[in-house]
C-alpha cells in the first residue's frame, strides 16, 4: 500500500514557520526531531519543517505546490490568519455548503484550507460505508499548478482514464468515483 504520510518544508526560518503553523493550523502534536519541527494533525498526516540554508528564502512559485488541510472549522481558522496578518491567495468563500480559502505561509508555500459540507461528505459514502483508499472524508487530496492545463487534462483523462472536471477560471478536478482527489491549476491568467 501507498499512501502520503508527510509533507516537508524546507525553510530559512524553521522557528517563524513552525510558529505560523502552530497558530493558525492547531496541530494536534507539536514535536521535534533533530533539527525538524514535526506537526501531526488527526489525519495522520505530518508536516516536518526542516530548517535548511540551501532554499530560497521566499518560494519562487507558490502556485506549484498547495497543501490541502481540510479543518473542523474554517471560520476560525480566517480569523487566525487575520489575527497574524497573513496573506490571502483567496478568501474563504463557500462553494455549494463547504468552505475553501488559500492563505500564504511565511516563506510564500500555498496552503487551502477546507472544510467539508454535509453534501460533500454524503458523496463520500459508498454502498458499504466511506470510499476506501485515500478516499474517505479524513483524508485530503492534492493540489498543484501547471502552464499547460489542456495537456493536463488529455493526461490525467485520455492516458490515465480518470474523471476530469472543468472547474472554475483554469482549475480542473480529478476524481476517483465521487471524490475529487486532485486539482489541477492553470498557471496562465484567464485560461
Amino acid at each position: 500500500m501507498t499512501a502520503l504520510t508527510s509533507v516537508m518544508l524546507g525553510t530559512r526560518d524553521a522557528d517563524r514557520l513552525h510558529a505560523w503553523y502552530t497558530t493558525v493550523l492547531t496541530p494536534d502534536t507539536d514535536d521535534r526531531m533533530g533539527d525538524y519541527r514535526v506537526r501531526r494533525w488527526t489525519n495522520r498526516v505530518y508536516l516536518f519543517i526542516d530548517p535548511r540554508d540551501d532554499v530560497e528564502a521566499a518560494h519562487p512559485d507558490p502556485a506549484r505546490t498547495i497543501l490541502n488541510l481540510e479543518v473542523e472549522d474554517a471560520r476560525a481558522v480566517a480569523a487566525r490568519v487575520e489575527e497574524v496578518g497573513g496573506t490571502w491567495v483567496a478568501p474563504l468563500e463557500d462553494r455549494d455548503g463547504s468552505l475553501f480559502a488559500t492563505v500564504q505561509d511565511p516563506d510564500g508555500n500555498y496552503v487551502q484550507v477546507i472544510q467539508l459540507g454535509d453534501r460533500e461528505r454524503a458523496s463520500m459514502q459508498g454502498p458499504d460505508g466511506p470510499l476506501p483508499g485515500g478516499l474517505l472524508a479524513d483524508e485530503a487530496f492534492s493540489g498543484f499548478s501547471v502552464d499547460d492545463l489542456d495537456a493536463a487534462r488529455s493526461f490525467y483523462g485520455g492516458t490515465l482514464g480518470l474523471t476530469v472536471r472543468d472547474e472554475a477560471m483554469g482549475l480542473i478536478s480529478i476524481e476517483l468515483g465521487p471524490r475529487r482527489v486532485l486539482s489541477v491549476l492553470s498557471t496562465v491568467r484567464g485560461a
